[in-house]
């Protein structure tokens, strides 16, 4: 039982490794952790919750069907920068991480959930709704704080979650 129990730990902190876990199995935000393997679950999430405040994410390109509205969309909604590399690409940034929006190839959501972080619920909430975002899953509480769902202008689901 000791050497299961262990083995789930490990399981647990290797995930953390690659992402926040957030209870649906699924990995977001790359942390790179070192050593997590030796920290305890409540380390982890401090660890993350410093690296990730005020709304934040890492990921690969998402494919969009019109890049200048989903500029729009994550300005709007999240304030986040953007650099254009072309009519087909562009980077964002929010000051310390950048991911990218690429146009072409089929819109198909789903995959890994991006959950971000900011400093408010609540506001985030309203901020995406001005935007123009479907939110898909109300707020609701987990093991790790509160967080809700919500659809972008493409249809890909992101989450945002607070401790707060």
């Amino acid at each position: 039982m000791k050497a299961k129990n262990a083995a789930r730990s490990y399981r647990w902190k290797s995930a953390a490794l690659n992402g926040l876990y957030n209870y649906e199995n699924r990995a977001t935000t790359s942390l790179g952790i070192a050593k997590a393997a030796s920290l305890s679950a409540s380390s982890l999430l401090r660890i993350a919750q410093t690296r990730l405040s005020p709304p934040s994410t890492a990921s690969s390109p998402s494919i969009v069907s019109d890049i200048a509205r989903s500029r729009e969309f994550y300005s709007k909604a999240f304030g986040w920068t953007f650099t254009s590399y072309g009519p087909t690409y562009c980077e964002f940034s929010d000051g310390r991480l950048t991911g990218g929006l690429a146009k072409g190839g089929p819109i198909n959501p789903g995959g890994p959930l991006v959950i971000l972080y900011p400093n408010d619920l609540a506001e985030a909430q309203r901020r995406l709704e001005d935007a123009g975002a479907k939110i898909v899953k109300p707020v609701f509480s987990f093991p790790g704080g509160r967080r809700f769902h919500f659809h972008d202008l493409d249809g890909y689901e992101l989450a945002v979650w607070s401790d707060r």
